[in-house]
């Protein structure tokens, strides 16, 4: 038994399958795209914990200098002493009561970068979270 259908109905079927093929490579394309951005954004992002990576450890050489310095000085200081300098022993204490300082303000520093860093990386973190939310919001809301 064969249905009758009207003249052109094939036709206007075609055409109506091209068009919603057409709409499906278009989602493909702009969820492409959406990826794409998503990875370089993440590129950027990963970029940026490189350089703060290298400012710590161009911070740390830098720390290890001073504590070699440091280590140096004091290694003077005990041969000045041991030569006969009465008054190296007050100095000596002088000097470590500032080295202290110094290690209790680099530890200081270092613990406000911390908190610098971790601040840093959820705003970040909620800023990529966010971008997601709203570019998938507006790519549902731009297929209705």
């Amino acid at each position: 038994m064969e249905t009758m259908t009207e003249p052109g109905t094939e036709t206007r079927i075609d055409e109506l399958s091209k068009r919603v093929d057409f709409g499906f490579e278009q989602v493909d394309r702009r969820f492409a795209q959406f990826e794409s951005s998503v990875n370089r954004h993440f590129d950027d992002i990963d970029r940026r914990f490189e350089d703060v990576n290298h400012r710590f450890e161009d911070g740390q050489r830098e720390t290890n200098h001073r504590f070699d310095r440091v280590e140096s000085d004091l290694r003077e200081l005990r041969a000045d002493t041991k030569a006969g300098f009465g008054l190296v022993g007050r100095e000596f204490i002088a000097v470590r009561g500032e080295m202290k300082a110094g290690f209790d303000a680099v530890g200081g520093r270092f613990d406000a970068m911390q908190r610098q860093m971790t601040r840093f990386l959820a705003a970040t973190l909620g800023s990529v979270i966010g971008g997601v939310i709203v570019g998938v919001i507006l790519l549902l809301l731009s297929h209705n």
